[in-house]
C-alpha cells in the first residue's frame, strides 16, 4: 500500500503539471496569434494544399480538380482524364476548355482594343490615357515603380514583406502590375510584358503563398498580401491577366493562375460566410458590414471572379454570398436617392463603378441579378444626373474641392440600364482624371461607347432630402 502511494502520488502530480503546462501553452498560442501575423502560424489548410510544393508540376493537379464541379457542362474530357489518372491531360483539356470549349464563361472582347486594330477606331483621348500605362509598364521591365514624381527601385526578386509601404502596395495588390502590363501588351503585343507579369506572379506565389488561416481582416493589417480587400482585388486582376496574356503565358503559369484564383475566392468566401452567419470574430463582422466602401468593392470583385469561374465547386453558393453583401450595402448605406454619402461625388463613382463590370459580366454569361439590386444600382446613376450642372459637371459638394465630370460613369449607366437620358449633357471623356477606373474598369467605357445614343433629358428643380441636395433650375 505504501509503495502504491509512493507511485500514485507522483503520477497524479505529473498529470496535473502536464495538464497545466498544456493549458498555458494553449493560452500562449492564442495570445501569440493575436500579436503576430497569422502567416507565421499557417496550418495545412485547403489553401496550402492547393499550393503544391512544386508549382510547375502540372501532375500535382489532383487537389485543384477536387475543388471543381465534376458535372459542369463542357468538362467531360477533363473528367475522363481524371478517371484515367492522367492529370497532365486533365490540365491541358481544362485550359483548352477555358479558351475554346463549349459552355466556357465569356469575357469582354479584348480584340476591340488590341494593338492589331487600326488606331483610328480608338478615340485619341483613350490612346493618350493608355499610353501612360505603356510608360509605367516600361518601368516595370526595369524593376522600377513610379509613385507621384518619385521613382522607386523594386527589389529583385521582389520582396513581399517590404519595409517601404509604397512597394508593399505595389507587389501585394498586383492591380498596378496587371493593369499597366496588360494595357501595354494590348497596344504593342510585346512579349516582354507577359514575361514580366509571369515573373512577378510566380515570385509572389513562391514568397507569399499559401494564404494564412484564419483569414485576416482590418484596415491596416500587415502583410497587406493577406488583407481581404487586397486578396479580392488581386484575384480580380489575375482574371484579367489570364485573358489578356492568354497563350503568351505557359500552360504551367496559366494553370497556376487558376489555382491561385481558386484559393483566393475560397479565402474571401470563408470570411464573408462567417460574417453572414454570425460566426467568426467581431472584427471580421465589422469589416463586411461597415459603412465604408471596402465591403462593396470586395464583394463586387469576388462576384465578378466567380462569374468567370462557374466550374468551381460551391461557386453558386459563394456568388450568392457576394450578392447578399452587395444587396445589404446598397440598401443600408446609400441614401434613399442612391447616393454614397461618405465623402463626395468622385468617391461615390469610385465606390460603385466596380458593380458596372459585374453587371456586364453577368449579362454576357446569362447570370441573373436580383431586380431589387438592379434598381438600387440604377439609382446611383440617376442621383448624379439629377444634380448635374448644365455644362456636364457635378457641383463641388462634400469634401470635393473641384467640380467633377461624371461622363464615364453615366455612360456605363446608360448602357447597362438602356437609359439614353443618363448621357444627356455628358460625353465619355477618356482622359478625365475624376474617376480612377481601377484595374481595367475604364475599358468598359470604350467597349460600350456609342451603344446607347444620348437623349436630352428635361430636368426641373429637384429636392433630394435624404441626400441633402436641393437643386434650383431655370429655363
Amino acid at each position: 500500500m505504501i509503495l502504491q502511494r509512493r507511485i500514485l502520488l507522483p503520477a497524479v502530480l505529473l498529470v496535473v503539471v502536464l495538464g497545466a503546462s498544456f493549458a498555458l501553452l494553449f493560452r500562449a498560442e492564442r495570445v501569440f496569434r493575436q500579436v503576430y501575423p497569422p502567416y507565421l502560424l499557417a496550418k495545412k489548410t485547403v489553401y496550402e494544399k492547393l499550393d503544391i510544393q512544386n508549382r510547375y508540376d502540372i501532375h500535382g493537379a489532383a487537389v485543384f480538380f477536387n475543388e471543381m464541379n465534376p458535372g459542369y457542362p463542357g468538362l467531360e474530357k477533363v473528367s475522363a482524364a481524371l478517371k484515367a489518372g492522367d492529370h497532365e491531360t486533365a490540365v491541358k483539356e481544362y485550359l483548352h476548355w477555358r479558351e475554346a470549349g463549349a459552355g466556357r464563361p465569356r469575357f469582354f472582347d479584348l480584340k476591340k482594343i488590341a494593338g492589331k486594330n487600326p488606331p483610328d477606331i480608338r478615340p485619341a483621348g483613350y490612346i493618350i490615357r493608355l499610353s501612360k500605362s505603356v510608360d509605367i509598364a516600361e518601368r516595370y521591365l526595369r524593376d522600377e515603380f513610379m509613385y507621384g514624381n518619385q521613382v522607386y527601385r523594386l527589389s529583385v526578386p521582389p520582396s513581399y514583406f517590404p519595409q517601404d509601404p509604397l512597394e508593399d502596395i505595389l507587389v501585394n495588390s498586383f492591380e498596378f502590375i496587371s493593369k499597366n502590363l496588360g494595357i501595354a501588351f494590348l497596344l504593342d503585343q510585346d512579349e516582354r510584358y507577359p514575361d514580366k507579369f509571369a515573373y512577378f506572379f510566380n515570385a509572389w506565389c513562391d514568397a507569399a503563398s499559401p494564404l494564412p488561416d484564419p483569414y485576416v481582416t482590418g484596415d491596416i493589417t500587415h502583410p497587406q498580401a493577406y488583407y481581404l480587400f487586397t486578396v479580392a482585388r488581386r484575384a480580380h486582376s489575375w482574371v484579367y491577366a489570364y485573358y489578356l496574356f492568354n497563350k503568351s503565358l505557359s500552360d504551367e503559369t496559366r494553370f497556376r493562375l487558376a489555382r491561385e484564383i481558386l484559393s483566393h475566392v475560397k479565402y474571401v468566401n470563408a470570411s464573408m460566410e462567417a460574417a453572414i452567419n454570425g460566426a467568426g470574430s467581431r472584427k471580421n463582422h465589422e469589416f463586411w458590414f461597415q459603412k465604408g466602401n471596402q465591403p462593396l468593392i470586395t464583394a463586387a470583385r469576388q462576384a465578378g471572379v466567380l462569374i468567370m469561374f462557374p466550374e468551381f465547386d460551391k461557386g453558386s453558393r459563394m456568388l450568392s454570398n457576394s450578392m447578399r453583401i452587395i444587396d445589404s450595402y446598397l440598401k443600408n448605406n446609400l441614401t434613399a436617392e442612391g447616393h454614397q454619402p461618405e465623402r463626395d461625388e468622385a468617391y461615390h463613382e469610385g465606390s460603385l463603378v466596380y458593380l458596372s463590370e459585374l453587371f456586364l459580366l453577368a449579362r454576357l454569361n446569362g447570370v441573373p441579378i436580383d431586380p431589387s439590386i438592379e434598381r438600387e444600382y440604377e439609382k446611383t446613376f440617376e442621383v448624379l444626373a439629377r444634380i448635374m450642372q448644365p455644362g456636364g459637371y457635378l457641383p463641388a459638394v462634400g469634401n470635393a474641392y473641384l467640380a467633377t465630370d461624371p461622363s464615364n460613369y453615366l455612360a456605363l449607366g446608360a448602357y447597362i440600364f438602356n437609359r439614353p437620358d443618363l448621357k444627356a449633357g455628358s460625353k465619355p471623356n477618356f482622359t478625365s482624371p475624376s474617376v480612377d477606373f481601377d484595374a481595367y474598369a475604364f475599358f468598359l467605357d470604350y467597349l460600350t461607347d456609342g451603344a446607347t445614343p444620348a437623349r436630352k433629358a428635361y430636368l426641373e428643380s429637384d429636392a433630394l432630402p435624404s441626400t441633402g441636395f436641393y437643386v434650383m433650375r431655370s429655363g
